[in-house]
């Protein structure tokens, strides 16, 4: 029944609206808040996945220096000049100056500080902090990264043992090659003019030129080369003979290193100890002599000829290079410098030697930690051809004699045979670690390629 223009069954709403409009209006709300409602629960899940699974937290980066000073620039681009060991912050850039060495350590805070990587700058080398973080917790897929940019100059790095999975550390070098590493290792890397250089020396590296997407895997035992402005890399055999057998000591039967024969002097009493030790996650070979001792001692390792009868133990006379390369770290020496006749270093390397008209000789290399200037003991030995190296206690520190050859002026005591290579610890009381003792020959063209 129709009264006047207005239908009876015709329903509105408060607001005016029709019944279809207002069901069509609370479905969108319904859908609305189920669709958000997944969002929420996405985001949700996603966000505690990333925080568990994918989540990193800052690791310890610090600059001990070795030896010397260094150049640290901070965000505000002001160079300080440096004696002391620092904290590093990100984007902290650190230069060495001449004459100096420093090494970058970073310490896994979530596991007693433990060490992760530690990377020796050498003089005139430079590097800029980018990153340095660890998985938040040890079940997640994050890795533990390390980031420089600007790498320039020459860098030895060494990553703990451990490291086999879920690692990367990367240094973009000015020239503009990328060296990525993935594991644990040791690795020698050259940057400098117009060449990038990368050497595994054991391990697992990338090298990546400039502007390219992929890179070229370098094998344990190769050098990596780009030349600047090239997108090709180049991967040779390093071509230098390691004359020392078991030269990072990490074969051992019963803490013993294998191929070296030591002990202590005669009347070293008390007797100092030889093991290896395990620095920071890194192996080493321990000298270690207390016991508030206060009479003369002498610990040593050393290879080669077993009398004086067999001179002839190792033949180099077909190289025209030969160097000595050791890394190690003063823990602790009482002497002052290396005593009243500068002979009783805490540590010293001695080279036995037939040269080419068959007279025996020795060269001598001495390393000291502690100097008090009031004593005015010598820095030189008598049988030593340069002044004992000074550098700081407590800090690793790597020693390369470059070219032996250029050191020896009469080229009639050039070697014709090595016959032993003895390093040793002497004095009163130390403590002395050594991770490296290498005795390197080869020609001179291979060494000037593999560092320019």
């Amino acid at each position: 029944m129709i009264f006047g223009n207005t239908p009876v069954n015709t329903v509105s709403t408060s607001s005016g609206m029709s019944p279809q409009l207002a069901e069509r209006m609370a479905w969108l709300v319904l859908l609305g808040a189920f669709v958000l409602f997944c969002l929420i629960c996405s985001i949700s899940s996603l966000g505690v996945y990333a925080f568990f699974f994918q989540s990193t937290i800052p690791m310890t980066v610090n600059a001990q220096i070795a030896r010397g000073s260094i150049g640290l620039t901070g965000s505000d681009l002001r160079e300080l000049l440096v004696t002391e060991d620092r904290q590093l912050s990100l984007g902290n850039t650190v230069r060495i100056e001449p004459g100096s060495q420093a090494v970058i350590t970073v310490r896994d805070p979530e596991h007693d500080n433990q060490l992760v990587a530690m990377i020796t700058l050498y003089e005139n080398s430079a590097l800029e902090l980018l990153s340095a973080e660890r998985p938040r917790f040890g079940w997640g897929n994050a890795y533990h990264q390390i980031s420089f940019d600007r790498g320039f100059g020459l860098f030895e790095v060494y990553i703990s043992a451990g490291f086999e999975n879920k690692f990367s550390l990367f240094i973009q070098t000015q020239q503009g090659g990328e060296i990525r590493i993935a594991r644990s290792g040791h690795y020698r890397i050259s940057a400098l003019e117009q060449r990038v250089e990368a050497h595994n020396l054991s391990g697992e590296m990338v090298l990546v030129a400039k502007n390219v997407p992929y890179g070229r895997s370098i094998p344990a035992g190769f050098t990596g080369v780009i030349e600047t402005g090239s997108a090709d890399i180049i991967s040779t055999p390093q071509n230098i003979v390691q004359i020392l057998e078991n030269s990072t000591f990490t074969q051992s039967v019963e803490g013993f290193p294998v191929a070296w024969r030591c002990g202590n002097e005669p009347g070293s009493a008390p007797s100092g100890t030889v093991r290896i030790d395990s620095e920071e996650a890194r192996l080493a070979l321990r000298m270690l002599r207390g016991e508030g001792a206060t009479t003369h001692g002498e610990t040593f390792c050393q290879q080669g000829a077993r009398d004086e009868d067999s001179p002839n133990w190792y033949d180099v006379s077909g190289y025209d290079y030969l160097a000595l390369k050791t890394s190690f770290m003063v823990q602790y020496q009482s002497l002052d410098v290396c005593g009243e006749q500068g002979s009783e270093c805490p540590l010293m390397i001695r080279v036995d030697y037939v040269d080419v008209n068959g007279t025996p000789r020795r060269m001598f290399f001495g390393f000291y930690a502690v100097d008090i200037p009031q004593f005015e003991n010598p820095r030189r030995c008598t049988s030593c051809w340069q002044d004992h190296v000074n550098i700081r206690e407590q800090v690793w520190y790597t020693y390369e004699t470059g070219n032996i050859l250029n050191l020896i002026v009469d080229p009639d005591q050039f070697p014709h045979y090595i016959t032993r290579v003895r390093f040793y610890a002497s004095g009163h009381q130390y403590d002395v670690r050594i991770g490296e003792m290498s005795l390197l020959a080869g020609s001179r063209q291979a060494v000037v390629n593999a560092n320019p």
